[in-house]
């Protein structure tokens, strides 16, 4: 099967749901999306390939709960 390629769209940003699957690891089993959305199945979810271009991209996420400092001021 051959793959279009990922929209440039999709890689302009994190997303919430690009952030959401960076944050379980891209694992489509503990997926929210793919339990609600019938159509999508794991052997086609292209979600992985864009978590992974957006980290080659633009480094990890900040996820809920964290702050955007790199320095650790408690100690």
């Amino acid at each position: 099967m051959i793959l279009k390629p990922i929209n440039e769209e999709c890689l302009k940003h994190w997303t919430e749901s690009a952030k959401y699957c960076y944050k379980i690891g891209c694992n489509c089993s503990q997926c929210v999306y793919m339990r609600e959305l019938e159509a999508i199945r794991p052997d086609k979810c292209r979600m992985k390939s864009i978590v992974l271009e957006l980290v080659r991209r633009f480094g990890k996420p900040i996820l809920e709960g964290q702050n955007d400092s790199t320095t650790d001021t408690a100690e």
